[in-house]
């Protein structure tokens, strides 16, 4: 058994021993690899690593004033390249949009501009006031519902008048209708189809009773008690009346002689001569 002074010496020679190898191994190497070496020395001698000041080890030191958990909560490079697409994609979001919304409102314009073209289409519905198609009713006036001249009429200048129509045209020597308007002929049909000549022409004349005045006679018959021809509507001698209306030429108003609107009757006083043909047609 040896003394405690011999152990303790024998350590502290071992420790020397250790130093002086390390010492050796230490001057073989540089760089990083010293920095290794360095580092397993102090871990073998369970020396604290805070003191080191070699270059090589204050690029892996911790910043005295930064603290571990502060430096786990620092965000990585992935982190913000992630955090930051997320707030792109936010600031462009927009309202969210109903499923099917786009397709709706398309749908919607299309029936709107289908239905215009229907109602563009379709013809308009009758409206109430409108009456079915009948008989058409006689038209009355000295221009109303005019035809075109017989083509059993004659030939050359004449005077034509239609019984049927109560109408009469005023043909010139080419054939060619110069006047043509209504009139109101006899309620007792005296007058025949057949072709007279004007016998008489008088500017002024008086009825038969003595009652009412007749102007631009001519004559082309006679009646049992008076003759008969075309004037103006005769215009009663008392009232200054006249015995019809223009709007009631085209009716049978009269008792034997032809009414006609006084323009009419002046232009047929013009137009007629002594001798000139009077052809009465259905």
């Amino acid at each position: 058994m040896q003394p405690a002074s011999t152990s303790g010496r024998g350590r502290a020679a071992d420790r020397g021993a250790v130093s002086a190898r390390v010492r050796i191994v230490l001057a073989s190497l540089s760089g990083a690899t010293m920095l290794i070496a360095v580092l397993a020395v102090v871990g073998l001698f369970g020396a604290p690593a805070t003191g080191i000041t070699s270059t090589a080890g204050a690029m892996l030191a911790v910043p005295p004033d930064t603290h571990a958990g502060d430096a786990a909560a620092a965000p990585t490079r992935a982190e913000s390249h992630r955090a930051a697409r997320d707030t792109t994609a936010d600031a462009g979001e927009q309202a969210p949009v109903r499923p099917g919304a786009g397709a709706d409102a398309h749908s919607r314009g299309s029936d709107t501009v289908a239905r215009a073209r229907d109602v563009a289409a379709k013809p308009p519905a009758a409206r109430p006031t409108d009456k079915p198609d009948g008989p058409a009713k006689p038209q009355y006036g000295r221009h109303a519902d005019l035809l075109p001249l017989p083509a059993d009429s004659g030939t050359g200048k004449r005077i034509v008048f239609s019984l049927g129509h109560q109408q009469v045209w005023l043909v010139g020597e080419s054939g060619k209708v110069k006047r043509t308007y209504r009139v109101s002929g006899s309620k007792f049909d005296q007058v025949k189809v057949k072709t007279y000549t004007v016998n008489g022409r008088y500017r002024h004349a008086t009825s038969y009773l003595g009652d009412a005045t007749m102007q631009y006679m001519v004559t082309f018959t006679r009646g049992k008690t008076a003759l008969i021809g075309f004037h103006a509507i005769p215009i009663f001698i008392k009232s200054h009346k006249p015995e019809q209306t223009p709007a009631e030429l085209g009716k049978r108003l009269s008792a034997g002689c032809v009414r006609q609107y006084p323009a009419d009757a002046a232009a047929l006083w013009k137009f007629a001569t002594m001798g000139t043909p009077v052809v009465v047609v259905r």
